[in-house]
């Protein structure tokens, strides 16, 4: 299974998928918006007039949407992206340039790129639940 990030350029409106999240035989990931409990956490990054609609049910302003070329509906799935935990090494300690960290830190981000990896794992789940014995 091949999975593309929608792409973050959904606030200039719709047919904003192209290439390659637009193509017909993958999964195109948008994302959506997290919990209200995630956005107190982080509310001096939200954006002006983004207010009241939370949680997963509402997709990101900033994530594509479709319809693609050949009026192919996408994105096809959609997951949390808005904001999304993840590791990140701490900038200019010695160890990140020779290609590791010795100290890691998280960071919340956004973007449809954020929402792709959760799918993806949930995607990997499903495909094991079929194929175990």
């Amino acid at each position: 299974m091949v999975l593309f990030a929608a792409g973050n350029s959904g606030d200039d409106g719709e047919k904003t998928i192209t290439s390659p999240s637009g193509a017909k035989n993958c999964l195109t990931v948008g994302a959506t918006l997290n919990s209200q409990q995630v956005f107190k956490a982080y509310e001096t990054s939200v954006p002006d007039g983004v207010s009241g609609v939370f949680g997963p049910a509402y997709l990101a302003y900033f994530s594509s949407r479709g319809p693609a070329s050949g009026k192919r509906i996408k994105p096809d799935v959609v997951a949390p992206g808005w904001w999304t935990v993840s590791a990140n090494a701490k900038a200019g300690h010695s160890s990140v340039q020779a290609g590791y960290a010795e100290h890691c830190t998280v960071d919340a981000l956004q973007g449809t790129s954020m929402a792709t990896p959760t799918a993806a794992g949930n995607v990997a789940i499903i495909r094991n639940s079929f194929t175990s014995k």
